[in-house]
């Protein structure tokens, strides 16, 4: 008798088959079919992975599927799920839920096994339907991780997992669960990430284009991009990079108007209509129509004084900084919070209540804004020269990251609750030791929670190098 082969169509059989392979000494396939959607990873917060089980066909009898952990310190499943000939139709889910051990061990890679079994006996034991292999994220401890491949990271989605920037010259993405991926499109960056990381958007190059790129947004990564017209009817303006995008495809970013190669222009673009914002480069939005940026001076004006921009409003530099003639003060927001009472940025600036001048140079000052106050400067690591930067913010504002300077050189830093620690310093404290030969040269996205950090640096090989750190717990 020959042996039986495992039907991949139609996978639970009438009941004339049924009998037929019972008769031969084969049991019929059961049908099952598995659906895990986003990465496989568990968190010791209870974090868990959700798993949708459904059948093809009709079942004779009662088909039941249960999970099993091969490490329940680790992941933990729920109870079997039953399909009957009235709910087969039905998926069902499956839950895999984190298990905190209260220990510092690090992620662990558990496997989780399903089986299948039928009520009418047709198999002497379960069917294994499937295994998957898992990983619980550590809570116990702080992890640092390279991005390996992504040269330089510009902006992360909410929860941190997915990250953008540039490879080598070209436009990628990079996610805890495939790591990296590089997006069609030669000469290109990724500037911005919809807050759920479904959409990237960015610059590719473009022959004839001002400035010799046009903005575009990557849908499905592996799709070529999308590039957004070159003009718009009444205004004359084109949009050639994009810096971030709405969940739903509202696209932000720069323009430049009448096909002039310089100066700029802050624009929105919802694929129909092409609006031009007061701003001369927008690097931050949300779905309220709110907007973050710069005003450049206009091309040929004789001024230098560049402002912040908050949704078209004009902000006013610090009490202590004498931004009169020769004006040359320049201030740029970066981000803000969802609720809009704090936003983040980089501000040159003369010393505190001193005149800007050819002989003192202005410098670079990380700032906060909240309505209704002028700009603040955040307080520079301490020693070496005065120059610092902010580039994203939680959602709760209590965390800063961007970039300052100490005795040594430009460091990765971070402001909690508004005083400024080193990264290195950070981690060193929390007992995370940087692999030897890493320099880390700024902080450029944090997750809504404040969990994740994501930054730039120099790897031991000298490239420039992404990384990325998950703390154990929001400080």
């Amino acid at each position: 008798m020959g042996g039986c082969t495992r039907s991949t169509g139609v996978r639970w059989p009438l009941m004339a088959a049924a009998l037929s392979a019972s008769a031969a000494g084969c049991a019929p396939d059961l049908g099952v079919e598995l659906d895990v959607s986003g990465a496989q990873v568990t968190r010791e917060d209870g974090s868990a992975v959700t798993v949708q089980v459904s059948l093809a066909e009709r079942p004779l009898g009662t088909v039941s599927v249960q999970a099993f952990s091969d490490d329940e310190t680790e992941g933990r499943v729920s109870a079997a799920v039953r399909f009957t000939p009235t709910n087969w139709q039905v998926p069902q889910a499956i839950t895999i839920t984190g298990v905190d051990d209260d220990v510092a061990d690090g992620d662990v890679t558990f496997h989780v096994r399903f089986e299948a079994k039928d009520s009418l006996g047709l198999r002497e034991t379960p069917v294994v339907i499937d295994e998957l292999t898992l990983v619980n994220r550590d809570d116990d401890a702080v992890t640092f991780r390279q991005l390996v491949g992504v040269s330089h990271a510009y902006a992360a989605s909410t929860d941190g997992n997915t990250v953008v920037g540039s490879a080598a010259g070209r436009a990628c993405r990079w996610t805890d669960e495939l790591g990296l991926e590089l997006l069609p499109g030669n000469s290109s960056a990724a500037l911005g990430v919809s807050p759920n990381g479904k959409l990237i958007t960015g610059g590719i190059a473009q022959e004839g284009a001002p400035r010799g790129h046009v903005a575009a947004v990557w849908g499905d990564p592996a799709a070529a991009p999308v590039p957004v017209p070159l003009s718009a009817s009444g205004i004359g303006a084109a949009m050639y990079e994009g810096r971030r995008v709405l969940d739903d495809g509202t696209l932000f970013g720069a323009c430049t108007q009448f096909g002039y190669e310089y100066g700029g222009l802050g624009c929105r673009w919802d694929a129909k209509v092409l609006q031009v914002l007061s701003a001369s480069r927008i690097n931050a939005a949300d779905a309220t129509g709110a907007y973050a940026g710069i005003r450049l001076p206009e091309p040929r004006s004789g001024y230098s004084t560049a402002w912040a921009v908050l949704s078209g409003e004009l902000l006013d530099f610090p009490a202590d900084a004498a931004c009169i003639e020769p004006l040359r003060c320049r201030a740029e927001l970066q981000a803000f919070t969802p609720d809009h009472s704090l936003a983040v940025g980089t501000a040159s600036l003369p010393q505190p209540h001193e005149l800007p001048s050819s002989v003192k140079p202005l410098i670079d000052n990380a700032i906060v804004y909240r309505p209704g106050q002028r700009m603040q400067r955040l307080a520079d690591l301490p020693g070496g020269e005065e120059r610092a930067g902010a580039y994203a913010v939680s959602a709760d504002g209590r965390i800063i990251v961007g970039f300052g300077t100490d005795s040594t050189a430009r460091q990765a830093a971070l402001w909690i609750d508004g005083t400024p620690q080193s990264l290195a310093t950070f981690l060193l404290e929390a007992g995370v030791e940087v692999p030897s030969g890493w320099v880390l040269s700024e902080l450029r996205a944090i997750s809504a929670d404040g969990r994740v950090l994501i930054g730039n640096g120099i790897a031991p090989n000298g490239e420039p190098t992404a990384f990325r750190v998950e703390l154990a717990t929001v400080p």
